[in-house]
């Protein structure tokens, strides 16, 4: 069955959304951000009853860009989380904007694994990302965010004190992060401004590194989100099943994931395949938790919200399948003649 995502891209004055279904993307057009509260639930449920009306049937898996300043805050990252809770998401996945940026197919450079990448956003809030590139996804090493909005259109924005605080920014977070500029692979430039030369000729005179910069740079993130959305078949994690009829379900999940919810109840039956539980990663990725063959919930060992790891019994099933095929069990008659007795110790029978 054909799962539907939604994909939202918030922004300060601006929102993006679409809506993935296997091949297909469709836009969906957004109601105009209120300036003073641009992520709320009331807000994102518009949004979803916006997408749900082209869709015509139910959205299954919600994908949130949240901004580089709070990639690496658990707690502003919990307060998302629970946002998209409230309007009907618990297993709602986010990611950042610097992190979707070059996960978009026109932006990301094809680098070896490992390497270091600075994402510049200027968008109406400019930013300065540190990434390292990794198999799953980049890792967000360090960040700048200026802090005041950049609201006036044109070359106005581009003053020489921005492009001093873009490239300071730069330079700063590479340093935190006990690297030089010489270990950059490349300088990736998106957002609106990006579209005026002055900013990526700063870049490349003050760093002396390659700088990238993807069409239509101002929807790079929303593209990103939208190709990590649909890598979601790739994050299911299938259990190894052992030949006991009682049997503890375990999984080999990332580490210092925690229990999101459980999807069979106890007593439930389940067919092989089936999504038994999710879990959510620090980086705020949902992985499904699959049964490795059909089988009888018996008990959760685990609550949601727990920390899990790849030694823990999650759960203890049983499977219909295995106790069908047992052999049917023999009673043994013994003939005795006079009386037996019970040892105190319960371990002997004697005549």
């Amino acid at each position: 069955m054909t799962q539907s995502a939604l994909v939202v891209d918030f922004g300060n004055y601006q929102t993006a959304a679409a809506l993935v279904a296997e091949d297909q993307i469709q836009a969906i057009a957004c109601p105009p951000v209120h300036p003073d509260s641009p992520l709320d639930e009331r807000y994102l449920h518009a949004v979803i009853t916006e997408a749900g009306r082209h869709a015509q049937a139910r959205i299954d898996r919600l994908t949130l860009t949240i901004p580089t300043a709070i990639g690496r805050d658990e707690f502003r990252r919990a307060a998302v989380v629970a946002l998209a809770a409230g309007a009907g998401f618990p297993d709602a996945e986010l990611i950042s904007d610097a992190v979707a940026a070059v996960t978009d197919p026109f932006t990301r450079p094809d680098l070896p694994d490992d390497s270091l990448v600075l994402v510049c956003d200027l968008g109406v809030s400019w930013s300065a990302t540190l990434l390292r590139m990794a198999p799953e996804q980049p890792v967000q090493l360090a960040e700048e965010t200026a802090s005041e909005s950049l609201t006036r259109a044109g070359l106005d924005i581009l003053t020489d004190s921005a492009l001093r605080w873009l490239i300071a920014s730069c330079r700063a977070i590479v340093a935190r992060a006990g690297a030089s500029p010489g270990e950059i692979a490349a300088v990736v430039l998106v957002g609106g401004a990006s579209r005026f030369p002055a900013a990526a000729s700063a870049l490349r005179a003050e760093l002396g590194r390659p700088v990238l910069q993807p069409i239509d740079p101002e929807f790079a993130v929303i593209r990103g989100a939208v190709q990590w959305a649909r890598q979601t078949a790739g994050r299911k994690l299938i259990a190894v099943p052992p030949s006991w009829r009682v049997e503890p379900l375990q999984w080999a999940v990332p580490e210092r994931a925690r229990l999101l919810r459980w999807l069979v109840a106890e007593g439930q039956s389940y067919p092989a395949g089936a999504c038994v539980a999710q879990v959510r990663t620090p980086d705020d990725r949902v992985y499904d938790l699959t049964a490795g063959r059909e089988g009888i919930m018996l008990e959760h060992r685990v609550f949601a919200g727990r920390y899990v790891n790849s030694d823990n019994a999650l759960a203890m099933a049983r499977s219909a399948m295995l106790i069908s095929g047992d052999r049917p069990t023999k009673r043994l008659a013994m003939k005795v003649s006079g009386d037996w007795m019970l040892t105190p110790d319960r371990q002997y029978l004697v005549e």
